[in-house]
């Protein structure tokens, strides 16, 4: 769902994917623990996603992660998975 989001939109933080999540599935929006909770669990999926270079972040905006879906096939972010 989040990448349909951000193909869409472009970049989104992860409160609004959160809130678009809650959203689309017909959920109470104005609940803070449903909130924080699907966005504890978006925020887990796209960092594994950013860490694959499928996903990419620009950064931070209010002290939230901003995420899109990268221009090129190879994300900027790298990971060092050490020496194997």
């Amino acid at each position: 769902m989040a990448k349909s989001y951000l193909s869409e939109a472009g970049e989104l933080t992860t409160r609004e994917i959160a809130a678009r999540i809650i959203a689309d599935k017909g959920m109470d929006t104005s609940g803070a623990v449903l909130r924080k909770t699907v966005a504890y669990r978006v925020v887990q999926a796209l960092r594994l996603q950013w860490k694959r270079g499928t996903i990419d972040s620009p950064g931070k905006r209010e002290n939230v992660r901003v995420w899109r879906i990268p221009h090129t096939k190879s994300c900027e972010h790298t990971v060092n998975i050490g020496n194997r």
